[in-house]
């Protein structure tokens, strides 16, 4: 494949995997969701102060002591709620799985140089992760993390420069 064949290819790709993307994701929220809108809003309205006192406000059990592992996120989803409503979130979740299956595409891509092979894995991809833009704690990260260090290690495998391998940890 010559560089502009390569070039609509992968644009025709990038069409596809966000119109699939689209398509897949399911408009219903996890009931999780809304327990990390109120965690959002309690932190929003309260700082937190929850943490320093290791006390779960929303617990059914007297003086549970609880962190916040993913506070931020629990505040993003309470401001784009408070903004947008749960269209927002829907808009948010839909992004953040265009991102995810577009570093899946790109690390296919490094791996294998191979652009169509990359794009059927892509795509197949698409329909055998339909849990991962899950309104759920933060796997949003998870994923996004895990595609970021093959990405790393399949540059340091091919460079050998050390800031490729320290950034895999």
């Amino acid at each position: 494949m010559n560089k502009s064949n390569k070039l609509k290819f992968n644009i025709i790709i990038i069409v596809a995997i966000i119109l699939f993307t689209i398509s897949t994701v399911p408009k219903t929220l996890q009931e999780d969701t809304y327990y990390m809108i109120k965690v959002g809003e309690y932190i929003c309205q309260n700082g937190m102060s929850v943490i320093e006192e290791r006390i779960e406000p929303f617990a059914w059990v007297d003086g549970l002591i609880y962190t916040y592992p993913h506070w931020l996120l629990d505040v993003i989803f309470y401001i784009i709620y408070n903004t947008f409503d749960f269209t927002g979130i829907y808009v948010f979740t839909v992004l953040i799985a265009i991102i995810i299956y577009l570093l899946i595409y790109y690390t296919n891509i490094k791996v294998s140089k191979n652009h169509i092979i990359s794009a059927v894995i892509t795509i197949i991809s698409i329909y055998l992760f339909p849990r991962i833009y899950d309104c759920k704690s933060a796997s949003y990260n998870i994923y996004m993390f895990n595609i970021r260090n093959i990405v790393y290690r399949t540059i340091y495998a091919k460079r050998k420069e050390k800031i490729y391998c320290c950034t895999c940890t």
